[in-house]
């Protein structure tokens, strides 16, 4: 009787087949365990997270409106936040956000892209109080993560998250004192923003848009580059254009501290000083203006520093020059070319100090000095000096006005008063009275002497007091005036042909 043998189990395939079990098994559980991720990025727990997240970083209550998706874009309508007392900002709102998802990796919840319409942060003492004790930003609460997830993915689950690139469309930043007022605000400019979670380090590209300060003319923003850390921006460079057409570029920084402060080391160029003066001088001067400028103090209250250059200048119509070009018969004076024009100022709210004034028209006159203006009010003493030929026009003007000599010019001090609609200045009456004194000490001694006490000037002196008054004339009538009538008074017929013969063009008709 014949038998049959029997086959035996073959261990390969017993091996194959439980891999094969295990390798189904895990790519279920790989797919079952995708699925749980795919749904906590787009259910509650994602949104929870970047909320809480956020509201850690910023240091803020933080709501983030429903997050809407498209494949793996997220869109949110609105995120806003209100500040506690340490966060950078008192308010911010996000309007149209979209973030590009790129899911999980190495433990972090991926984020290369941001894109925001429009974006509004505020900067002042309205703020929330008794800030909340934050969970620490690496810490998930249970709420978080899916009580049904397995262990094993719990454990995948992201506890950071990595943004790349977030670009604002359109950014306005304010910054406003106790009184709810402006005092300092970025408008309107387009922002592309990489920041660093971790450090709360955020690296700025700021284009478009207005810099705008109380008391200070619009700046529009070419560029700029700006590094945000804690609640400091540092302007690491700046360009700016203002009065369509002149330029600032620089470097500071601004601290948000209450009030914020500012320190900011500028230089302008290109500036057309027509755009910068009143109405009633952009008629009589032209040019532009350079210089470096330190800005410091606070938004409230700055304070401006630096040195000004005015290149290609001119000068023209201006009062006391005219009536020393009708007086040396020179019609340079009427509009001078200067050579040089630069002053050392300090402007503090409407104060404005002038030191170092240096102005020069080559081989015809210089201006040296310091001039003061406070509001409209204008008060200063300036040195004047020409050539000396150029005096000789004048009667008496080397003699009693121009006494000082140096680098070339004859000088003397000019006292400047009055608002800058009306000027007032002491030169042009000190030196029609000096052609005065000339025309009395060609007449005879006690015509002298007598016209001298009336005017005030006993003696030998050339300079009358201040206000014009004197015991023979008690009105302060004008001493040319005064000269004039009791000359003609005096001499007659004599004094009348003096007067036209030596100085007509001082007595006027």
């Amino acid at each position: 009787m014949s038998r049959t043998k029997k086959k035996g189990c073959n261990p390969l395939v017993g091996i194959l087949i439980l891999g094969g079990i295990l390798l189904i098994g895990l790519v279920s559980s790989l797919f079952v365990g995708k699925i749980m991720l795919n749904n906590w990025i787009k259910g509650d727990g994602l949104q929870a997270l970047l909320q809480r997240k956020a509201a850690a970083s910023l240091h803020s209550s933080v709501v983030i409106d429903e997050v809407k998706w498209q494949g793996m874009k997220a869109f949110v309508g609105k995120f806003s936040a209100r500040g506690y007392e340490q966060a950078p900002f008192s308010s911010l709102e996000l309007n149209a956000v979209r973030l590009d998802i790129n899911g999980v990796k190495n433990n972090a919840f991926e984020i290369p892209a941001i894109s925001v319409s429009q974006a509004t942060a505020e900067f002042s003492n309205d703020r929330l109080k008794d800030e909340p004790i934050a969970t620490p930003v690496g810490d998930i609460s249970e709420e978080e993560v899916s009580r049904e997830m397995p262990d094993w993915l719990k454990s995948r689950m992201p506890n950071r998250t990595e943004i790349g690139e977030i670009v604002i469309a359109s950014a306005t930043l304010e910054v406003k004192d106790d009184q709810g007022v402006s005092t300092m605000a970025i408008r309107e400019t387009r922002a592309t923003i990489n920041p660093e979670l971790d450090t709360g380090v955020m690296e700025i590209r700021a284009q478009g848009g207005k810099l705008l300060f109380e008391n200070a003319p619009d700046l529009n923003i070419r560029d700029s580059r700006l590094r945000f850390q804690g609640s400091n921006l540092f302007i690491n460079d700046i360009a700016l254009e203002v009065y369509d057409g002149g330029h600032i570029s620089g470097v500071g920084e601004i601290a948000f501290e209450e009030p914020p402060l500012v320190d900011l080391d500028l230089k302008v160029s290109g500036v057309d000083i027509k755009k910068v003066v009143n109405d009633n001088w952009k008629s009589k001067v032209s040019g532009t203006v350079r210089g470096p400028v330190k800005v410091t103090g606070t938004t409230e209250n700055m304070t401006m520093k630096g040195t000004l250059h005015l290149e290609n200048g001119v000068l023209e119509s201006i009062p006391v020059l005219d009536k020393i070009g009708q007086y040396t018969k020179s019609k340079r004076f009427s509009r001078l070319v200067l050579n040089q024009a630069q002053a050392d100022f300090t402007v503090v709210g409407e104060q404005v100090e002038l030191r170092n004034i240096q102005i020069e028209s080559d081989g015809l006159t210089r201006v040296e000095g310091a001039l003061d203006k406070n509001g409209e009010a204008l008060a200063g003493v300036l040195n004047i000096g020409v050539t000396p030929g150029t005096l000789r026009w004048i009667p008496g003007a080397e003699r009693s006005v121009f006494t000082e000599k140096r680098d070339g010019f004859v000088w003397t001090t000019m006292n400047i008063g009055g608002t800058t609609a009306q000027i007032r200045e002491d030169l042009s009456g000190r030196l029609m009275t000096a052609a005065a004194m000339d025309i009395v000490d060609k007449l005879p001694v006690d015509v002298q002497d007598k016209l001298k006490g009336f005017i005030g000037l006993g003696g030998n002196s050339t300079q009358p007091p201040a206000d014009g008054t004197t015991s023979e004339n008690p009105e302060g009538k004008n001493s040319t005036d005064r000269v004039r009538d009791l000359i003609i008074e005096e001499t007659g017929e004599t004094g009348r042909k003096l007067i036209e013969g030596l100085g007509k063009s001082l007595f006027g008709n």
